[in-house]
């Protein structure tokens, strides 16, 4: 009996051992960058002015913004998508990207950015990026801004975004 025991455990481990199962999304960002910038205090705008859409470097009235930008690898074999992403120095994080339609360069935001499984996705000045709107503080070159990228399947992972001129 100890022996018909043993024998299944022996199984048991080597069957768990090889099978490995299917790897899920394991998403890794590398080179993240935020592009420097300064802060406005929304409670010192001129509103008449901000929803006339005057002032430089906002979007929709929001204050001055700025970009974050990064390669995500996929070491997965599933595909997944990344869906939101959460930084405290902004009124709001938008993805997006960047458009040329008759000559005319525009930013439209978009759902996700999709990171094919075993590939990557690159967020790049010109092409696909963060948008970060409303900022409440200075991003200096050398700064350091955490940044939480929320995957369909994949789960959360934190990102040190380095703040650099472009």
């Amino acid at each position: 009996m100890k022996k018909l025991i043993f024998i299944q455990l022996v199984i048991i481990l080597l069957v768990s051992a090889c099978s490995g199962g299917a790897s899920g999304p394991d998403i890794v960002a590398k080179d993240a960058w935020v592009r420097a910038a300064g802060s406005m205090n929304m409670d010192d705008q001129d509103l008449s002015q901000m929803e006339s859409g005057s002032h430089e470097g906002e979007i929709g009235g929001m204050g001055v913004n700025t970009a974050a930008y990064m390669l995500l690898v996929n070491k997965g074999d599933q595909v997944d998508r990344l869906i939101r992403v959460e930084a405290d120095v902004s009124q709001a994080v938008e993805i997006h990207e960047t458009q040329i339609k008759d000559d005319v360069m525009s930013m439209q935001q978009i759902e996700f950015i999709e990171i094919p499984a075993m590939g990557q996705a690159v967020l790049e000045p010109g092409g696909k990026h963060i948008m970060l709107i409303g900022l409440g503080e200075e991003l200096n070159a050398g700064d350091t801004l955490p940044l939480r990228l929320v995957f369909e399947t994949g789960g959360e992972i934190l990102v040190e975004a380095v703040v650099r001129m472009p």
